[in-house]
């Protein structure tokens, strides 16, 4: 939601009074959770409603058409789809953070390969 408002992690711990490393674990799968304080400072900040935290719904304000409204609060895209995506986020969830860099590059390169090839085929 914070994405949505174009508001930086910066911002939010601005306006909340934590530090920008705060934020940033709270939005990691993994990591710390806010307070219910900060937590309730994030969703006057974003105008985001308790529902579409709990149920990833939220029912349009007055005025509004539900359709535009309904933001998801994750998305399947968020998460591995398959065995191997998962293994595959695991296993770089270990590597030491400077040479992920290192790995990434590597399957971008590969897709860039196999993007040639598919196009000199056609």
């Amino acid at each position: 939601m914070r994405r949505n408002h174009s508001i930086s992690q910066a911002e939010v711990a601005r306006r909340i009074g934590v530090s920008a490393s705060a934020v940033a674990q709270w939005e990691h799968p993994s990591g710390t959770l806010p307070t219910l304080q900060n937590l309730l400072c994030i969703l006057e900040l974003t105008g985001a409603s308790l529902d579409w935290l709990v149920t990833g719904k939220q029912h349009a304000p007055p005025g509004e058409h539900a359709d535009v409204s309904t933001i998801p609060a994750v998305t399947l895209d968020d998460f591995a789809q398959t065995s191997q995506e998962e293994q595959l986020l695991a296993t770089f969830r270990e590597i030491p953070v400077r040479k992920r860099s290192l790995l990434i590059a590597l399957a971008e390169e590969m897709m860039s390969k196999t993007k040639k090839k598919q196009s000199k085929r056609r």
